[in-house]
């Protein structure tokens, strides 16, 4: 193997990982996807190339290994218990041959398989879980591992039976199906927004998302939601069942809906009719699909076939190709995100492409546009698959005209001026303006009061605008000193005094915050909900974290390298610096409700050997790292070792060649920094460290699992988790034999009486505070 192409492949797996991970938010958490699924199967695919060609560069946290995206804070989190995974795609005749071979091979048959088909919906994944028959759960995929509790909105789709009807119904069932909304549906839906002057969706799939998450169910009530069931998590006792085809069977019996497409197929021709024959009548079925899922018939063979980290070997998605269209490219508009990033958009000739009419698309970034050759004039053909944001896929050169002309980057930001540069590696370029630039600070004060992290009602896009626009409110600090401005909130249309009140009550109520909803809510690039939680318990209390080095950050689970970079140039940024300032200077600011030591486990694995690790300086990794470990108990002794100190000359040299290494990559102050801050903050490994594993191992919650449930009087629920979590519990979204505890607040409602038949003991808050107190 060349060392270049290793690391050139390792450079490109790092930059894949972070797009994946990226686009996984957008769609499975926010509804919004930026990018075509065409395009985000190709970053997997390439991703699942390059890992396969270097072994050593694949990893636990890959989004190969994993499905989706994180759970919304916003709703109760549930814990799968069995995994729900995703699927691997074939996007052709050669792919699916490939798929058949593989399962004969590893079931060693060598006659034709028989497989189930059915259509591969384009709505929302979720679990039913039925338990003696009657609905108690319904939750969202999530990342396959922890999905959203919306069992309030799901009871209400009319297609979803409460109780199971027919013979033979198993003790427990969790039924995985696929929410949607039909053509006509989506089109009435549609129609009824407009009249109501209220925003109209993009396309159904994001409709029935949105109806699914919304934390009033009567919202979802009126919705024209539908679902299709295609398979089962969990089953105790029923009826035994043989075959994918007798599985949906007995669904329908049980009064739960399934594909009427599916069909059961003998051997790969069979299936490759079908696709065609489905892919025929794409047009005239009422719902958007994008594909045909084909399982192995037999779930005896399923069993034995098994499966990988994020998707079965019994199973395979085979993917409809995009729908195009060529039309011309009349315009280039540089648009400017909450991160600075600059993106092009095409403006296009409108053309009617994937059930759309479409007039703008993304260009994504320079190199795209270099790559595809893409000029302003030509002839350009444009990709929409169901989603969100069409994009331009090559130029058809010989239609260029001779005017056509070459798209270049603005070298001043169009919205603030300043300048736009493109750091060495990335493939965007950004405008330096930060929280000077109009574009940034409305795009974070956006972001900053959304539903996933201050979740300020009141201060939706418009009001945000007109304030916006007054210079009331240029930045999040702003927010918490709208009470000064009440006479002229009330001057203007539409905020009448109660209005005015009530959001000004809002903002007080929610500058109570827990530590990983703020940090997610400051909007540092790459951190999501999940990864700010993250730094929130292992850290503990803000400031550490504002203080942390590349070395600290490296230490927590899921960050990388370009994570950690990108949260320190956030801190780093004067700007940012004092506008963080700003929001904790006044009494009116924020208070962080949650704010604890360091996590047990993170000061645990904080070492010298860890932090070298997590560095992965070249020239100073594995056995070399172990070596200095165990020839210098700290980072002053590892600069101050000479020739000779070990007894052992290979020893001494394996120690002087590594201490070079991390000396040309100039890592000496960041390491003298991140032992100075330990030792400040008393975690030091030389230290006595005893009180934190102690503290982890003594913990009365350690290892139980709580459900939250009514309104506490004290605590929130996201303080009543963050507490009941960083104390060594888990909270979970629904009351099972397996829960030890259920915390009661006001409104208890149906979780406190299956608590009491399950006998679950049922805690007050006064009882949780004295239970976390260790009384």
């Amino acid at each position: 193997m060349k060392q270049g192409s290793r690391e050139a492949a390792a450079r490109r797996v790092a930059e894949l990982r972070e797009q994946i991970q990226h686009h996984d938010h957008r769609y499975h958490v926010l509804d919004e996807p930026e990018i075509p699924d065409a395009e985000y199967d190709a970053l997997m695919a390439e991703l699942q190339a390059l890992e396969a060609e270097f072994p050593d560069l694949q990893s636990a946290d890959s989004p190969t290994r994993r499905v989706g995206g994180e759970a919304d804070s916003a709703f109760a989190p549930v814990r799968h218990e069995k995994p729900m995974l995703s699927l691997d795609n074939a996007f052709g005749a050669e792919d699916l041959e490939a798929f058949d071979r593989r399962v004969r091979e590893r079931l060693g048959h060598s006659s034709a398989v028989s497989y189930h088909g059915e259509p591969k919906l384009d709505g929302l994944a979720v679990s039913l879980l039925y338990e003696d028959g009657e609905l108690v759960r319904a939750a969202t995929r999530g990342d396959g591992e922890t999905g959203e509790d919306v069992t309030h909105s799901v009871r209400t789709i009319a297609q979803v039976p409460v109780v199971l009807e027919g013979k033979y119904i198993p003790r427990r069932l969790e039924v995985r199906g696929e929410i949607f909304m039909s053509h006509e549906g989506f089109e009435k839906l549609n129609t009824a927004q407009r009249k109501r002057g209220e925003k109209t969706f993009v396309n159904p799939r994001n409709a029935a998302a949105g109806s699914v998450r919304q934390l009033d169910a009567r919202v979802a009530r009126r919705r024209p939601l539908e679902i299709f069931c295609y398979g089962i998590g969990i089953i105790e006792g029923g009826p035994t069942v043989n075959t994918q085809t007798d599985l949906l069977s007995a669904l329908a019996d049980w009064g739960l809906p399934v594909s009427p497409e599916g069909r059961r197929l003998d051997g790969l021709k069979a299936c490759l009719d079908y696709y065609q024959a489905i892919l025929e009548r794409r047009e005239s079925l009422d719902y958007d699909i994008d594909g045909v899922v084909f399982k192995v018939d037999r779930l005896d063979w399923q069993a034995r076939l098994g499966q990988l980290s994020r998707a079965p070997r019994w199973a395979i998605a085979h993917k409809f190709p995009a729908q195009e269209k060529t039309t011309v490219l009349r315009n280039v508009e540089f648009q400017v995100g909450r991160t600075g990033a600059i993106t092009p958009v095409a403006r296009l000739e409108p053309v009617f492409v994937g059930g759309a009419t479409v007039s703008n698309a993304t260009l994504h970034n320079m190199d795209e546009i270099r790559r595809k050759d893409v000029r302003i004039g030509d002839t350009v053909i444009v990709r929409r698959a169901g989603d969100v944001i069409p994009e331009v896929v090559a130029a058809v050169t010989d239609r260029r005209p001779p005017e056509a002309a070459v798209i270049e980057f603005p070298e001043q930001c169009p919205v603030c001026g300043a300048d736009v540069v493109r750091e060495p590696g990335e493939a965007v370029h950004r405008c330096t303006g930060r929280m000077n630039c109009a574009a940034q600070q409305l795009e974070t004060l956006r972001h900053f009061v959304s539903r996933t992290a201050l979740d300020i009602e009141g201060l939706g896009d418009k009001s945000l605008a007109r304030f916006f626009e007054r210079e009331w409110v240029r930045r999040p600090s702003d927010i918490f000193r709208l009470h000064e401005r009440k006479a002229e909130l009330l001057a203007l249309d539409g905020f009448g005094e109660r209005s005015v009140e009530k959001l000004l009550e809002e903002i007080e109520a929610k500058r109570r915050v827990t530590l990983g909803r703020f940090l997610f809510a400051l909007g540092i690039p790459s951190v999501g909900a999940t990864l700010a939680k993250g730094l929130a318990n292992a850290f503990g209390r803000f400031q550490s974290i504002r203080k942390a080095t590349m070395p600290l950050l490296l230490c927590v689970p899921d960050i990388g390298p370009g994570v950690a970079g990108a949260i320190r140039d956030f801190f780093d940024d004067e700007g940012n610096a004092r506008e963080v300032d700003r929001l904790f200077e006044r009494s009116d600011g924020i208070v962080l409700s949650d704010e604890a030591d360091f996590s047990p486990d993170y000061v645990h694995d904080i070492t010298l050997q860890s932090l070298l690790k997590a560095l992965s300086i070249k020239g100073a990794t594995g056995k070399r790292v172990e070596t200095i470990a165990a020839h210098c108990p700290d980072f002053t002794a590892l600069w101050q070792f000479q020739a000779g100190d070990s007894g052992d000359e290979k020893t001494d040299q394996a120690i002087l060649k590594a201490r070079r290494a991390l000396e040309d990559a100039n890592m000496r102050p960041i390491l003298d920094e991140t032992e100075s801050l330990l030792r400040e903050w008393g975690i030091h490994w030389t230290q006595d460290r005893s009180d934190y594993q102690q503290a982890a191992d003594e913990s009365p919650l350690a290892g139980k699992t709580f459900v939250l449930t009514g309104t506490l009087a004290e605590m929130t629920r996201d303080e009543a988790r963050a507490a009941i979590e960083a104390a060594g519990g888990k909270v979970t979204g629904s009351v099972s034999s397996r829960t030890d505890y259920l915390v009661a607040g006001d409104k208890a409602g149906s979780k406190r009486d299956k608590a009491e038949k399950l006998g679950v003991p049922v805690l007050s808050e006064d009882k949780l505070k004295a239970l976390l107190a260790g009384e």
